[in-house]
């Protein structure tokens, strides 16, 4: 009940003004985590996002992000 483990994908796509073809973005995350104390969880994630067919001025043409994600949240 303390531990958990979880997945997410994310997929978008559509027109941008003033581009010719439909751009697309995709994400996956990856996390696991615990409750350390009944209000406080600790996770942590691994992300791999990726921006495709934006044109080259853009500045999120061939752009990615990929990398390790720690979280604390506390509840009252």
């Amino acid at each position: 009940e303390q531990a958990f483990i979880g997945a997410r994908y994310n997929q978008v796509s559509g027109e941008l003004a003033g581009a010719s073809e439909e751009v697309s973005v995709d994400r996956i995350q990856l996390a696991a985590g615990w409750y350390a104390t009944k209000n406080l969880m600790l996770k942590v994630e691994y992300v791999n996002q990726n921006y495709h067919d934006f044109v080259p001025s853009d500045v999120r043409h061939g752009a990615s992000f990929n990398g390790v994600v720690v979280e604390a949240a506390i509840a009252f």
